[in-house]
Formats: C-alpha cells, sequence, structure tokens
C-alpha cells in the first residue's frame, strides 16, 4: 500500500511536472510576444506623428501651389500700367491744351491791339 501510494504521488508529481512545464513555456511565449507588440507600438508611436507632420506639410505646399497667386493679379497689373500710361497721355493733353490756350489768349490780345 506505501509503494503503491509513492507510485501514485511519483506519477501525479510527474502530470504536474509537465503541466508547469507547458505553463512557464506558454508563460514565456506570452512574455516575447508582449516585448514584441511594446517594441511595434514604439515604432508606431515614432512613425504616426512623423507621418501627420508629412502630411500636413504636403497638403500645406499643395494649398499654396494652388492658391499661391491670385489669377486676377496678372490682369490688375496690366490695368494698373495701363492706368498710368492714359494718366501721363492725359496730362501731356493737358500742357498742350495749356500752351495752345496761352498761345490763343496772345493772339487775341495782339489782335485787339492791332
Amino acid at each position: 500500500s506505501m509503494r503503491t501510494l509513492i507510485h501514485d504521488t511519483q506519477a501525479n508529481l510527474e502530470k504536474f511536472s509537465v503541466r508547469l512545464d507547458s505553463l512557464l513555456q506558454r508563460v514565456e511565449d506570452c512574455k516575447v510576444q508582449v516585448l514584441n507588440s511594446n517594441k511595434l507600438l514604439d515604432n508606431e508611436r515614432d512613425r504616426v506623428p512623423t507621418e501627420i507632420l508629412d502630411i500636413a506639410n504636403r497638403c500645406q505646399s499643395e494649398l499654396k501651389s494652388h492658391v499661391g497667386t491670385p489669377a486676377q493679379a496678372h490682369a490688375f497689373d496690366l490695368v494698373h500700367v495701363s492706368q498710368l500710361s492714359t494718366e501721363r497721355i492725359v496730362q501731356a493733353l493737358e500742357k498742350r491744351i495749356d500752351a495752345l490756350q496761352a498761345v490763343s489768349s496772345v493772339e487775341l490780345c495782339r489782335c485787339r491791339v492791332s
């Protein structure tokens, strides 16, 4: 009876040992997976803000390239140059008119005097 008890105890200890080894191996596997997951999360944590920043910079540069200068800017510059040219012509014409009026008033004075 004592021998049977020792034999049963040994068999139970061997089963327990096998189950414990299996459990410890699974715990070790889980530990490795957690470490790998932490590494991946750290990489993602660094990568995601960088990607977001790159996307934001690309969006900003695209907006600048499309908005850039207004479409009417060139036409406005042409109108401004044309206006300045017209003002110079009008000023030149005013000077001629003034000169003609001066000449005509001198001629009128001569006619009256004669």
